[in-house]
């Protein structure tokens, strides 16, 4: 989806979008472009597309869609920042887990949208950005009774990921303990940890929060 011309491209002012779905990516890109602050807007679903680009070292902005299929997104966060550590990067996915948006702002990204987030506030998350602060989505902020909760580090134990990944593997409780030599108590202690935590309270909440969140692989 990167044409010649804009392969050539020098400036100082780019925005990428990464996004599977490229219908939505060509929407979002027009949007930008209303909003004239970037010089050019490049899109891709390829994310060897989007490092090629990153290497010419003229992209200032990264938009990237969480839930890219076989992409664990949390990670390739983290390596990009590593590589690219002034490039602002502004994740947009249709969650409202608070653990998966957690663990992309520490991933070091900026901004957390969501693909109903309109010209208005995209705005206002540019501007936020630009003054140093990381911003969620409003319709994510209404879901919460106390927005600084985004913020507040989690972290799940070993054995609870241990555990986690046994349920995701489609594993009883019974079976989950005899594979790691533990008692079904434990068991079920950790997994009601694990809700907890993860604010869910069904074995299939919990399998499609494993994947989402990269503990499980694909």
């Amino acid at each position: 989806m990167i044409n010649q011309e804009d392969k050539n491209l020098s400036v100082e002012n780019t925005a990428f979008i990464l996004d599977g779905h490229l219908l939505f990516a060509e929407s979002f890109a027009s949007l930008l472009k209303t909003i004239k602050l970037f010089t050019h807007v490049l899109l891709s679903e390829k994310e060897e597309e989007m490092l090629a680009a990153l290497k010419t070292k003229y992209i200032s902005h990264l938009f990237i869609d969480y839930n890219i299929r076989g992409l664990n997104t949390n990670e390739l966060i983290k390596n990009i920042k590593r590589n690219n550590p002034d490039l602002a990067v502004s994740v947009i996915g249709s969650t409202d887990n608070i653990f998966l948006i957690r663990q992309m702002l520490a991933a070091k990204a900026h901004a957390f949208i969501t693909k109903h987030t309109g010209t208005y506030e995209i705005e206002m998350c540019l501007r936020s950005i630009k003054m140093g602060r990381v911003y969620v989505a409003e319709d994510l902020k209404t879901l919460l009774k106390n927005e600084t909760e985004i913020f507040r580090p989690l972290h799940f134990t070993s054995k609870e990921i241990l555990v986690l990944q046994f349920i995701a593997k489609g594993y009883t409780i019974i079976e989950t303990a005899s594979a790691l030599c533990l008692s079904k108590h434990t068991i079920v202690a950790h997994r009601r940890k694990i809700m907890q935590k993860s604010g869910l309270n069904t074995a299939t909440g919990l399998v499609k929060f494993a994947y989402e969140a990269g503990l499980v692989n694909k």
